[in-house]
């Protein structure tokens, strides 16, 4: 830690700590191995010195990150506390953010990123064996939690450590999350990508686990979903290919916490650059993928129809997803693609009429496999006809749902068409019990959506509507 010491011997120190890990001398029975390991990973973290050049300053830096990564990854690996590895994920941020630094040291600094977020997100994992030594078990209840070893006999001095666990994840996943921050200072295209990059690991790594985690959680809500948003604006293909990954993934991890979020992402992003004439020709390629990818899972489509154009509240995501993806498979008599070829300038078709008709036919597929069973056999045990009976209880409240949210829209049609004078139509679907009656009135424009608020605004301006 010393600043004075000589980079080859801060070289030689590294390598023998690395040896140490390696080889396993450093494990969950080792005797203050907790503290130990703290220890290594504060001063790595901490680590300066002396170089006489950049070159043989760069040596250091690289194995300074093998031993941090080594230091998450090893047996002992689990025992470090969240200081210690918020500390490392910081120090190698900042190794790869050194300026007029290698192309080799970067890739290498950001592969060493990638490998710790995988790490500390493996800890979600049930049965997570942490660097093939002992099994460790999370419990939950608040953000930081004691870590049982089972493994570990009762008298070790580690056993009532309290190493890493949703704190620290809570940390890391904040500070991926400001990576993708295009507002904030310093901000460059190719942190955004390492960010997103970053972010999708995390994902790939928790899995649906991580909903689990309010804390977790409520960062993806509040931030995550805000620079997924910002960063589909911005014009590079890496950056939205990746975005659009990240939302995938959001759909399969934590789809239930993100009903508002996700609507929006489909409005915002995929039909907002399919349907805009600014989008490229590769930006729309890039949307109709990420559709077809959505249209395969079964349980998707399906839970798009029955949480969204089944909901009252909510706009018919289905449908409209359905009615874009046919528009988009008719070939026009132009393309917005300014370099496409003549014959598609004249109408023929191209990839773009090719992934929606993938789409539908995804979709379709989708559908079949969901639903279509074989109901010939008249032979059906008690939980498969129970299964059936409740199926057909929740047809019936879809239904009931979806002829609701007809004559809503019917009736905010028709209101925003003629105002007061509609209260009356609106009464004979059963909507309002008196269209006379204030306080009824108040719960249909409070209630109702899709009305217009220029509408409400002249209904309640007007004295003598």
């Amino acid at each position: 830690v010393a600043e004075n010491t000589n980079a080859i011997v801060t070289d030689a120190a590294l390598q023998a700590i690395h040896k140490f890990m390696v080889y396993g001398h450093v494990h969950l029975h080792s005797f203050n191995a907790a503290a130990a390991m703290s220890n290594i990973g504060h001063s790595v973290a901490q680590c300066k010195f002396d170089a006489a050049s950049e070159g043989e300053a760069e040596v250091v830096y690289m194995k300074s990150l093998e031993v941090l990564v080594e230091c998450l990854r090893c047996p002992a690996g689990p025992l470090l506390t969240d200081d210690a590895v918020c500390a490392m994920v910081t120090q190698c941020y900042a190794v790869r953010s050194r300026p007029n630094i290698s192309k080799l040291l970067r890739r290498h600094a950001d592969n060493s990123l990638l490998q710790m977020v995988l790490v500390v997100f493996a800890r979600l994992s049930p049965d997570t064996n942490a660097g093939g030594s002992a099994e460790i078990s999370l419990e939950w209840g608040a953000d930081a939690k004691r870590v049982r070893l089972p493994s570990q006999p009762a008298e070790t001095p580690s056993t009532n450590h309290v190493p890493y666990g949703v704190n620290t994840m809570h940390r890391v996943l904040t500070f991926l999350v400001k990576l993708m921050d295009q507002t904030r200072s310093g901000a460059h295209m190719e942190t955004l990508e390492l960010g997103c990059r970053l972010i999708r690991t995390a994902f790939e790594t928790a899995g649906s686990r991580i909903g689990g985690v309010p804390s977790l959680v409520q960062v993806i809500q509040d931030d995550l979903c805000k620079r997924v948003l910002q960063n589909s604006q911005i014009k590079s293909l890496s950056i939205l290919s990746l975005t659009l990954r990240i939302v995938y993934d959001l759909f399969n991890a934590v789809k239930e916490h993100l009903r508002v979020q996700l609507e929006v992402f489909f409005t915002s992003i995929h039909m907002r650059i399919g349907e805009s004439e600014a989008s490229l020709y590769e930006e729309k390629e890039l949307v109709f993928e990420s559709l077809v990818e959505f249209c395969n899972d079964s349980s998707l489509i399906v839970g798009l129809y029955r949480n969204y154009d089944c909901e009252v509240s909510s706009t018919n995501l289905f449908e409209d997803l359905c009615k874009f993806l046919a528009r988009s498979a008719v070939p026009h008599h132009s393309t917005e693609d300014p370099d496409a070829r003549s014959e598609e300038k004249q109408g023929s078709i191209n990839r773009l009429h090719v992934l929606s008709l993938e789409g539908i036919l995804a979709m379709l597929h989708s559908l079949a496999r969901r639903f279509a069973r074989d109901m010939d056999d008249e032979e059906k045990d008690g939980e498969e006809a129970k299964a059936i009976e409740l199926n057909s209880e929740d047809s019936k409240k879809i239904a009931q749902n979806r002829k609701k949210k007809q004559e809503l829209r019917r009736a905010a049609q028709r209101f925003n068409a003629q105002g007061y004078k509609s209260f009356s139509f609106i009464q004979s679907l059963g909507l309002l019990e008196n269209a006379e009656d204030v306080t009824e009135i108040c719960r249909f424009l409070r209630s109702t959506p899709g009305l217009d608020k220029k509408k409400i605004g002249e209904l309640l301006g007007n004295s003598k509507p």
